[in-house]
């Protein structure tokens, strides 16, 4: 992802919000650009529609949880995998990041599903060859 002005950077933030808790359709740039403090033709000078803004988004997701998930698994502690599924239901609902990137891959705007598709597919790939906590590699 190339790397994003403060002030879009900033936009990225409150669009993954709007994005995880109202879907691709519900969403609106004017809502979005209002809470960064701008006006909506001041979003596209940073972003050319909102299909930019949503993968621009989503990448940030996707990269906060890759990160996420980095620092878990590179703790090695004991049952790091069995921790991680006991607390995705926790995750889910303490981390924006999670609930927008589950909502883009499970209910992808019909326009962006390949895109969306790559996006998550990059970070299952990071989970599946996840660093192996001590217990996995002594069973």
């Amino acid at each position: 992802m190339k790397p994003l002005s403060p002030s879009a950077d900033r936009v990225c933030c409150i669009a993954v919000e709007h994005f995880a808790d109202r879907g691709y359709d519900a969403s609106s740039l004017n809502d979005i650009a209002e809470q960064a403090g701008m006006r909506k033709a001041s979003l596209y000078a940073h972003f050319a529609n909102k299909d930019a803004l949503y993968l621009a988004a989503l990448g940030k997701a996707a990269d906060a949880e890759t990160t996420f998930a980095q620092a878990h698994f590179s703790a090695a502690e004991p049952d790091a995998d069995q921790r991680w599924f006991e607390g995705l239901r926790a995750r889910y609902h303490g981390s924006v990041n999670l609930r927008f990137l589950l909502r883009a891959a499970f209910y992808p705007p019909a326009a962006l599903r390949e895109p969306i598709g790559e996006v998550f597919e990059g970070y299952l790939d990071y989970l599946k060859r996840a660093p192996s906590a001590p217990s996995r590699s002594a069973r």
